[in-house]
């Protein structure tokens, strides 16, 4: 069983990758940690989508590298490996290493071999509805009224049934000239409260949704600002009214 790690540092996080694999080093846990950039991408995915990642800054062509580099690994991965995916940005903590290996056990414990984190987006104010007539959820408030799942971090064994969810996100992520990725307008009407289309995150978060993942809450950020902001619509406040007494 190996402990693989891997990301990608191009575009606006290019200078990032040698102190990620710092970080990563230091944490003592993997036994490769592989960070991609374009010149290192297979040559057909370069030929077919260098001109568009080149021209859409944001994520670097919107991150349509991601479950791309993540299928790689899975690939040429044994099947008891654990692959972690996490975006360059992030910052790896070596005293955080106990959490890191409980996050292990849930996956080989895990039925679907894969630990997915949700965040305090719902989904369809952060997902266009093109996107979710494609993968047939837009009447599925299970779906769609759920917080997203990020894109961001994530781990996944290379179980038949995972590379074949990782094969799905590559696909959709550049199928019809990218639409489904991009910040192109939604010809279905989006939910009333729609912000912005969350482009990779949309995509893996409907596709991880509809196959099963293994779901714990994004601790990893902070939402320091978030609760504040839902609080006027929220049904239920967790303000302990009544208490008598410190807490037990």
């Amino acid at each position: 069983m190996a402990l693989r790690l891997v990301s990608f540092a191009d575009g606006a996080f290019a200078g990032r990758g040698v102190d990620f694999r710092a970080e990563a080093e230091a944490i003592e846990l993997y036994d490769s940690i592989d960070i991609y950039d374009f010149a290192s991408l297979p040559e057909e995915f370069k030929l077919a989508h260098g001109e568009f990642v080149h021209e859409r800054k944001q994520g670097f062509g919107y991150w349509i590298w991601k479950p791309r580099i993540v299928l790689m690994t899975m690939l040429q991965s044994a099947p008891d490996d654990i692959i972690v995916y996490s975006d360059v940005g992030f910052t790896i903590n070596a005293a955080g290493r106990n959490r890191m290996l409980e996050y292990f056990d849930i996956v080989r414990s895990s039925t679907h071999k894969m630990l997915s984190f949700y965040n305090t987006h719902i989904e369809a104010h952060w997902t266009k509805a093109d996107l979710a007539v494609r993968l047939g959820v837009q009447n599925n408030g299970a779906v769609m009224f759920t917080t997203q799942i990020a894109a961001g971090f994530f781990i996944v064994m290379p179980t038949i049934r995972n590379i074949g969810i990782m094969q799905r996100w590559c696909d959709i992520s550049v199928e019809d000239n990218y639409r489904y990725s991009d910040d192109s307008p939604s010809i279905v009407p989006n939910h009333p409260s729609f912000g912005e289309h969350r482009h990779d995150a949309s995509i893996g978060s409907l596709i991880r949704k509809i196959e099963g993942t293994e779901l714990s809450h994004y601790e990893v950020q902070g939402y320091d600002r978030v609760y504040d902001h839902y609080r006027p619509a929220l049904p239920m406040w967790a303000t302990r009214t009544g208490r008598i007494g410190p807490k037990p």
